[in-house]
Order: C-alpha cells, then structure tokens, then sequence
C-alpha cells in the first residue's frame, strides 16, 4: 500500500513536496505582508493605463490613473513603493537580508550613551542609526533616539562644566556639600583640648 501524496506528517517529519514542486521553506500561501494584502487593481484586465504600461507589468514607480503606483504588479502593499539600493528592493522582505532584524549600531549607541558616554560620539552613531533603521526597515529606531538624546544633554553638561570651570571631583564634592549640608561634614570635626 503507497501513502497518499498530501498526508500530514507526523510529529518530527517533514512534508515531501508533490512532483515537480520546489521544496522552500515557506508554503504556496505564504504572504509575508502581515498587515494585509493590497487592493486588487480596477483595470487589471484592460490591456493598458494612461502610462501605456500593460496589465501585467510593472510601471517603474510611475503613478497611474488608479492610484496604484505599480500597474498590475500586485507583489507590494499599497503605500510601499520599490526602493532601490545596489539591486536590491529594501521594501521587500524576500529581499532584503536586513529587514526586521535589529540594528547594531542603534544598539552600540545607546550602550555607549548609557554606560561609556563620551561627547557626541554616540550621538553621531544613534543618528547614522536612525537613518539605517528607517532606510532598512529595520529595529531600534527608539534606542538610537534615546542615545541622541542622551548624548545632547551630557555633551551640553560637559559644555557648561568647562565653561563655568569645573571638572567631575569638583562637581561631586559641591553636591555633596549641598546634601549633607554646609560644613558639616566628616572633615570639619576637630578634637579640641
């Protein structure tokens, strides 16, 4: 006896693909577009718009009279025209490698303001990071923010420290008078006989 050919398989294997089928990791119904699929173009049958581009090819970013950016090629979600980088369509998660993933500068960034701050230079990084999160569609836009901002207000205090003429020991020491109070402190007690 021969199993049929579309049976599911069992827990640990895995489903051999009909004759002639490529085996991929994802399925024939696979939408990588989470947010739902694009509306179907109204003159998809006619045989060409105002642009004089056919049905079923792609108008190089043109606008039509449909509104639809794309002519009949329905592979991208409404809003989202190609964008082009060495080859590459980066609106397009099939390819583009980076997209999705987190950003490793918008991560260095917010660690170097966080716990190794030096003036501007993560402020720089987050700001590069910025720009790689939203050309890449990639994570971490929040964290290269932040960075940015916290880089801009320790970059001001070591400003305003230089400019009054103070430096870090000074700074502590005078906040530490304001907290135990004006001359009171461990030093100021004397033995006198």
């Amino acid at each position: 006896m021969s199993e049929p050919e579309h049976s599911t398989p069992e827990y640990g294997q895995y489903q051999k693909p009909a004759y002639g089928a490529m085996s991929g990791q994802y399925g024939p119904d696979y939408n990588p577009y989470i947010y739902g699929a694009p509306e179907p173009d109204a003159n998809n049958g006619s045989a060409a718009d105002n642009n004089g581009v056919g049905a079923g090819q792609p108008n190089n970013g043109r606008p039509s009279s449909s509104g639809n950016s794309f002519g009949g090629n329905q592979q991208y979600g409404q809003s989202q025209q190609p964008h082009y980088y060495n080859g590459i369509d980066l609106n397009d998660p099939n390819q583009n490698p980076l997209y999705g993933h987190w950003d490793s500068y918008a991560i260095i960034s917010f660690v170097l303001a966080m716990f190794f701050p030096v003036p501007v230079l993560s402020a720089l990084m987050g700001g590069v990071a910025m720009w790689r999160t939203r050309t890449f569609h990639m994570k971490g836009f929040g964290l290269a923010l932040a960075a940015v901002v916290i880089n801009v207000f320790y970059t001001l205090a070591v400003i305003w420290m230089a400019l009054n003429g103070y430096d870090a020991m000074t700074l502590y020491q005078d906040i530490l008078q304001q907290f135990t109070g004006s001359g009171t402190g461990p030093s100021s007690d004397s033995i006198s006989a």
